[in-house]
């Protein structure tokens, strides 16, 4: 697992006339390959993308990393060099639970070193489905908050939203973060159709796609005392109707 340097010590001696000399004394030091230290070794996986992080090796002139699923130092998934960077990203991890081998190279004084890690891979990954407002009904208003539920293995939301078609983004297109809410403001009132695209990063981005019909709103009117008639004195009631969508008066 490791490459023997060379040091050199000087340490007394006596020669053959009773006088004391130096002796130049050559001793082997380690020199120790990289250590995987992210995702911590033996943990499991967050999705079908993961970015593998380790420590930088004295001396090193390049590091390999090699990731499989088949046994100790395979390579079904993925092999290649990272130069010298410290980190290496590989796609397309499995999301069964199934083991995974990563073994991490290290070149050192012109011969390669290995370290070997096992992983667990993550399970089964889903996608977050909106569950407010109702998918197809009525929005409120112009302005409307959208809830999910979280998804399995999610790292990541986006929430779009238009009136052109299918994937619009015309009104809204914005990263949630890991919420399960967001509020958009400045929809339509105009009863026309609302597209709602929620995405969710699972290693790659995946969407789910929705439709709702925009609000219909009127300004409520005076019915009472009737417009352009005389008031009964210096104290009056005045009524109206309701303002469709309305939030105040």
């Amino acid at each position: 697992m490791a490459n023997s340097g060379l040091r050199v010590l000087a340490t007394p001696g006596n020669n053959a006339d009773g006088d004391e000399d130096w002796v130049l004394v050559l001793e082997a030091s380690p020199v120790s390959a990289a250590l995987m230290i992210g995702p911590t070794p033996g943990s499991t996986l967050a999705g079908t993308t993961v970015t593998f992080f380790w420590t930088a090796a004295a001396g090193a002139t390049q590091y390999w990393l090699d990731v499989g699923t088949t046994g100790v130092g395979s390579t079904n998934l993925y092999s290649q060099s990272q130069g010298l960077n410290l980190s290496g990203t590989v796609n397309g991890l499995p999301i069964d639970g199934s083991t995974v081998y990563v073994r991490l190279w290290t070149r050192l004084s012109g011969t390669w070193q290995l370290n070997d890690y096992t992983y667990r891979a993550a399970t089964s990954q889903n996608k977050a489905t909106l569950t407010s407002p109702s998918p197809g009904s009525a929005l409120a208003g112009a302005t409307e908050s959208f809830g999910w539920s979280a998804g399995t293995g999610a790292t990541e939301y986006w929430l779009e939203i238009g009136t052109t078609g299918v994937g619009s983004t015309n009104l809204y297109s914005q990263s949630q973060g890991l919420k399960l809410s967001g509020t958009v403001s400045g929809l339509p009132t105009n009863g026309s159709t609302v597209y709602v695209r929620l995405w969710t990063l699972l290693g790659t981005w995946q969407f789910n796609d929705y439709t709702y019909r925009a609000a219909s709103q009127s300004m409520a009117t005076l019915t009472s005392p009737p417009p352009g008639s005389t008031l009964g004195g210096a104290t009056e009631s005045f009524g109206w109707s309701a303002g469709t969508g309305a939030t105040e008066y």
